[in-house]
């Protein structure tokens, strides 16, 4: 049976096709019961006859059904037509997040949070059923006429954590079903740019898969490019298991607790992921001002509120509070070991943010809240030691530069001042972010005391 404008699916006639898939054929139709415009979603003809193809459609009408909320996009029944099955959808008119990028690219902060909070309430809801969506993706994401944001799709969703197997195609961006594997475990796999590493290594995945690419769905808002993408599918399997995504293509206008969540998102290790899609709005509120009169100092912070904060680990140096006043660093041990830990000052779980066979001292905080730098001694006293920086959400930190000591970010964000070694003392240098362009300030003769440098306040 061919599908043209004008032909007719049982009480539906087909007005365009407007998109397909390995889980589907997808055309614009009319109602003429009810004179409404819906969604066919039609099996393919050439899966008709294949049971496991026909188990996984009833799925999907299955967990739509499930599934009774405004930003989910509803299922209005089943129909079948000359042996053909089609599931009858809502049909979004205002197009899909796809579209929406192709056209402007971008998409402005603001409408960037509120599309982020839609569609992180409407994940929520399949989350709290056990549903995990597998495919999240800016062509699933619908938009209404009056900006309402509407999830796609649940073709390839599961109820339960599920082992997955790997195929290669050709697109990047295409869904992947893949063949029956030789475990007998599940199939499909998802879109490779927006796929978890777990997902991507065929692990056994759970909500936090759609959490990654929730992830990559806000990157992309914002910077109009796929945080993991590649020419082939090989190039994007290379860059979700190793690289990082840009994170300096992200605008400036961007706010601190906005980034904080996305890279919260985009974890590579799950364990350090966002546990929970509910958490989401926490980060979208609107920053506390970081205006000094309003920001506690840890300085100012009573000691039995830092006690509150930091209950379930042991305090070894001064807390620091970020300049955006929403989270504190400490160093406590762990195995013998001084490590660098965040909280928020809201409270929740403190988070361990190195995680190395080494000592980690004095952590002061970039200006935008991000990230932290630390210092590490050396086992041998006699040597210089060394600056690294590392995300506040955790990750592989990078060397900076040697160091006598504990360093300071300007604030600008620029360079940051430190100690260095010479052979007759000390040199108080400011070098660049990277570590590169060391600048020497002053130098501090052999047995005279000094301390770690700040920079003079703004």
């Amino acid at each position: 049976m061919t599908l043209t404008p004008g032909s007719r699916f049982g009480a539906y006639e087909i007005v365009e096709p407007v998109g397909a898939g390995g889980m589907g054929e997808v055309y614009r139709a009319r109602d003429v019961r009810l004179d409404r415009n819906v969604a066919l979603k039609v099996l393919p003809q050439a899966f008709t006859r294949d049971a496991e193809r026909l188990a996984r459609f009833d799925r999907e009408a299955r967990v739509l059904a499930s599934l009774n909320h405004p930003g989910i996009a509803a299922i209005h029944g089943i129909e079948e037509c000359d042996g053909l099955r089609a599931l009858v959808l809502e049909f979004v008119e205002g197009g899909t997040l796809a579209d929406r990028l192709l056209a402007k690219r971008t998409l402005p902060v603001d409408e960037t949070i509120e599309m982020t909070r839609q569609i992180a309430e409407a994940l929520d809801v399949a989350h709290e059923r056990g549903i995990v969506h597998r495919d999240l993706k800016p062509s699933n994401v619908g938009l209404t006429a009056n900006g309402t944001v509407k999830v796609l799709d649940f073709g390839v969703a599961k109820t339960q954590p599920t082992q997955l197997s790997f195929v290669t195609v050709e697109d990047d961006r295409a869904t992947i079903a893949a063949p029956v594997a030789e475990t007998g475990a599940g199939r499909v796999l998802g879109t490779m740019a927006y796929m978890s590493p777990e997902q991507a290594r065929g692990q056994t995945v759970d909500k936090r898969a759609d959490i990654w690419a929730f992830g990559c769905v806000i990157f992309e808002m914002l910077t109009g490019s796929a945080a993991f993408g590649g020419a082939s599918v090989s190039d994007s399997v290379v860059s979700v298991l190793e690289r990082e995504p840009n994170w300096k293509a992200l605008p400036a206008s961007v706010p601190s607790n906005l980034r904080r969540l996305i890279e919260r998102c985009l974890q590579k290790d799950v364990r350090r992921r966002l546990r929970d899609i509910g958490d989401v709005p926490d980060y979208l509120a609107p920053a506390p001002t970081t205006d000094s009169a309003q920001v506690r100092s840890a300085e100012r912070l009573p000691a039995a509120e830092f006690q509150r904060l930091t209950d379930e680990v042991g305090i070894n140096e001064s807390p620091t509070i970020s300049p955006d006043g929403k989270m504190v660093a400490f160093v406590a041990t762990v195995d013998g070991r001084q490590q660098v830990w965040v909280r928020l000052l809201t409270g929740g779980a403190p988070l361990q943010v190195t995680r190395d066979d080494a000592d980690h001292l004095y952590p002061r905080w970039a200006p935008d809240s991000s990230s932290l730098i630390y210092y590490a001694p050396p086992d041998n006293l006699d040597d210089e030691g060394a600056l690294w920086e590392v995300s506040a959400l955790g990750g592989l930190p990078r060397a900076i530069i040697g160091a006598l000591g504990g360093g300071d970010i300007s604030h600008d964000g620029r360079r940051i001042a430190l100690m260095r070694a010479d052979e007759s003392g000390a040199v108080l240098t400011t070098v660049a972010r990277d570590g590169s362009d060391p600048q020497p300030v002053a130098h501090v003769p052999r047995g005279h005391t000094w301390q770690a440098p700040r920079w003079s306040r703004r």
